[in-house]
Protein backbone atom coordinates (compact mmCIF):
# COMPACT_ATOMS: atom_id res chain seq x y z
CA UNK A 1 0.00 0.00 0.00
CA UNK A 2 1.45 3.46 -0.68
CA UNK A 3 1.40 5.09 2.53
CA UNK A 4 2.31 8.90 1.17
CA UNK A 5 -0.62 8.46 -1.38
CA UNK A 6 -3.08 8.15 1.91
CA UNK A 7 -0.94 11.09 3.58
CA UNK A 8 -1.25 13.30 0.67
CA UNK A 9 -4.92 13.05 0.64
CA UNK A 10 -5.83 13.21 4.55
CA UNK A 11 -3.26 16.43 4.09
CA UNK A 12 -5.58 17.46 1.46
CA UNK A 13 -8.41 17.30 4.16
CA UNK A 14 -9.98 14.13 2.06
CA UNK A 15 -12.11 11.86 4.17
CA UNK A 16 -11.69 8.32 4.75
CA UNK A 17 -14.43 7.06 2.98
CA UNK A 18 -13.43 9.41 -0.07
CA UNK A 19 -9.61 8.22 0.44
CA UNK A 20 -11.22 4.10 0.19
CA UNK A 21 -12.69 5.58 -3.38
CA UNK A 22 -9.71 7.05 -4.74
CA UNK A 23 -7.27 4.44 -2.96
CA UNK A 24 -9.20 1.14 -3.69
CA UNK A 25 -8.16 0.38 -0.24
CA UNK A 26 -10.72 -1.35 2.24
CA UNK A 27 -11.90 1.57 4.87
CA UNK A 28 -10.95 -0.54 8.08
CA UNK A 29 -7.55 -0.25 6.54
CA UNK A 30 -7.65 3.15 5.80
CA UNK A 31 -8.79 3.72 9.04
CA UNK A 32 -6.28 1.68 10.85
CA UNK A 33 -3.31 3.94 9.51
CA UNK A 34 -4.95 6.82 9.92
CA UNK A 35 -5.39 6.49 13.98
CA UNK A 36 -1.51 5.11 13.47
CA UNK A 37 -0.49 8.53 12.07
CA UNK A 38 -2.77 10.18 14.99
CA UNK A 39 -1.20 8.13 17.20
CA UNK A 40 2.56 9.02 16.21
CA UNK A 41 2.07 13.08 17.06
CA UNK A 42 3.11 14.38 13.56
CA UNK A 43 1.14 16.04 11.41
CA UNK A 44 0.58 14.93 7.88
CA UNK A 45 2.34 17.64 6.25
CA UNK A 46 5.45 15.95 8.24
CA UNK A 47 4.87 12.69 7.42
CA UNK A 48 4.28 13.55 3.84
CA UNK A 49 8.15 14.27 3.84
CA UNK A 50 9.04 10.76 4.95
CA UNK A 51 9.92 8.56 1.63
CA UNK A 52 7.69 5.47 1.62
CA UNK A 53 10.71 3.09 3.29
CA UNK A 54 10.56 5.05 6.11
CA UNK A 55 6.93 5.48 6.63
CA UNK A 56 6.60 1.23 5.79
CA UNK A 57 9.23 0.84 8.80
CA UNK A 58 7.34 3.24 11.44
CA UNK A 59 3.92 2.32 10.04
CA UNK A 60 4.11 -1.62 9.47
CA UNK A 61 1.14 -2.56 7.49
CA UNK A 62 -1.03 -5.74 9.87
CA UNK A 63 -3.82 -7.26 8.81
CA UNK A 64 -7.69 -6.67 10.54
CA UNK A 65 -8.95 -10.26 11.77
CA UNK A 66 -11.37 -9.61 8.72
CA UNK A 67 -8.85 -9.58 6.30
CA UNK A 68 -6.89 -11.58 7.40
CA UNK A 69 -9.82 -14.71 7.70
CA UNK A 70 -10.03 -13.40 3.89
CA UNK A 71 -6.96 -13.92 2.51
CA UNK A 72 -6.85 -17.39 4.37
CA UNK A 73 -9.73 -18.55 2.60
CA UNK A 74 -9.06 -17.22 -0.57
CA UNK A 75 -5.41 -19.38 -0.20
CA UNK A 76 -7.73 -22.45 0.64
CA UNK A 77 -9.78 -22.53 -2.15
CA UNK A 78 -7.16 -21.34 -4.15
CA UNK A 79 -4.89 -24.61 -3.10
CA UNK A 80 -8.03 -26.66 -3.69
CA UNK A 81 -8.97 -25.53 -7.33
CA UNK A 82 -5.24 -25.90 -7.79
CA UNK A 83 -5.39 -29.38 -6.52
CA UNK A 84 -8.63 -30.60 -8.12
CA UNK A 85 -6.97 -29.07 -11.82
CA UNK A 86 -3.92 -30.86 -10.97
CA UNK A 87 -5.87 -34.15 -10.17
CA UNK A 88 -8.37 -33.72 -13.47
CA UNK A 89 -5.35 -33.21 -15.48
CA UNK A 90 -3.28 -36.56 -13.63
CA UNK A 91 -6.77 -38.42 -14.27
CA UNK A 92 -6.77 -37.70 -17.98
CA UNK A 93 -3.46 -39.44 -18.86
CA UNK A 94 -2.56 -37.31 -21.74
CA UNK A 95 0.02 -38.88 -23.37
CA UNK A 96 2.12 -35.57 -24.31
CA UNK A 97 2.55 -32.75 -21.49
CA UNK A 98 1.34 -30.02 -24.14
CA UNK A 99 1.29 -26.00 -24.06
CA UNK A 100 0.48 -23.53 -26.10
CA UNK A 101 3.78 -21.90 -25.89
CA UNK A 102 5.10 -25.09 -27.22
CA UNK A 103 3.63 -25.03 -30.85
CA UNK A 104 5.54 -24.43 -33.99
CA UNK A 105 3.59 -21.77 -35.78
CA UNK A 106 6.00 -21.58 -38.90
CA UNK A 107 4.57 -21.19 -42.22
CA UNK A 108 4.93 -24.61 -43.55
CA UNK A 109 2.48 -26.18 -41.14
CA UNK A 110 -0.27 -23.27 -41.70
CA UNK A 111 -1.09 -22.51 -38.00
CA UNK A 112 -2.72 -19.04 -36.88
CA UNK A 113 -1.14 -18.35 -33.71
CA UNK A 114 -4.45 -16.21 -32.95
CA UNK A 115 -6.74 -18.86 -33.51
CA UNK A 116 -5.35 -20.86 -30.76
CA UNK A 117 -5.04 -17.90 -28.40
CA UNK A 118 -8.79 -17.61 -29.05
CA UNK A 119 -9.26 -21.51 -28.48
CA UNK A 120 -7.18 -21.08 -24.97
CA UNK A 121 -9.86 -18.78 -23.80
CA UNK A 122 -12.15 -21.31 -23.98
CA UNK A 123 -15.37 -19.40 -25.51
CA UNK A 124 -16.50 -22.37 -27.69
CA UNK A 125 -17.25 -24.31 -24.28
CA UNK A 126 -20.51 -22.01 -22.80
CA UNK A 127 -21.71 -21.73 -26.95
CA UNK A 128 -21.52 -25.38 -26.92
CA UNK A 129 -19.48 -25.49 -29.96
CA UNK A 130 -17.30 -28.71 -31.30
CA UNK A 131 -13.69 -28.52 -32.39
CA UNK A 132 -12.57 -30.13 -35.25
CA UNK A 133 -9.24 -30.53 -35.80
CA UNK A 134 -8.16 -32.31 -39.21
CA UNK A 135 -4.84 -32.92 -41.15
CA UNK A 136 -2.42 -36.03 -42.45
CA UNK A 137 -1.19 -38.65 -40.19
CA UNK A 138 1.46 -37.85 -37.56
CA UNK A 139 1.35 -34.29 -37.99
CA UNK A 140 0.40 -33.49 -34.69
CA UNK A 141 -3.67 -33.45 -34.50
CA UNK A 142 -3.32 -34.94 -31.25
CA UNK A 143 -0.75 -32.40 -29.91
CA UNK A 144 -2.61 -29.33 -30.78
CA UNK A 145 -5.77 -31.01 -28.99
CA UNK A 146 -3.85 -31.54 -25.30
CA UNK A 147 -2.46 -27.99 -25.71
Amino acid sequence: MELKQLLLLKEKGESNRSCERILGIHRNTINHYVRLFRASGLSYRNLCSLDEKALQELFPYKETIDEYVSILVDREWEEKQNKKIKNLIKNARFRFEATLQDIDYTANRQLDKNTFQRLALLGFIPNKENIIITGATGTGKSYLAQA
